[in-house]
């Protein structure tokens, strides 16, 4: 992932919110977490999305490069690159996921631990 040093600054750590998915148990991310000590790893139970504020960062990421016809890994990574540092430009984005961490813990146990809205 050569791309890491421009989502990250050099000399700040970040945390890598580990749900155990396939994709993030595979080979190639793994070497890539020795490669880049400064991604720490924070452990999170296994298909536990709900609670997740990054998912719906994602979620948001995934939509709107279905909505652009871009379709190769030049632009995917540039449309990233891009919609990541909008985000980081609104820190109001950010707050309102974390403040409605309660709430989703709430959902999730309302729901029995099933699905919910988010």
């Amino acid at each position: 992932m050569p791309y890491v040093e421009q989502i990250v600054p050099p000399g700040e750590e970040v945390g890598f919110v580990h749900d155990h998915a396939t994709i993030h148990d595979a080979h190639v991310v793994q070497t890539f977490f020795d490669e880049h000590p400064h991604v720490i790893q924070c452990n999170w139970p296994r298909k536990f999305m709900d609670c997740n504020p990054i998912e719906n960062l994602f979620g948001h990421i995934v939509l709107e490069w279905e909505n652009c016809g871009e379709n190769n890994t030049a632009e995917l990574q540039n449309h990233v690159l891009q919609v990541w540092g909008s985000l980081r430009d609104r820190p109001d984005v950010c707050q309102r996921l974390v403040a409605s961490i309660a709430s989703r813990l709430q959902e999730v146990i309302n729901a029995a631990g099933d699905m919910t809205r988010f």
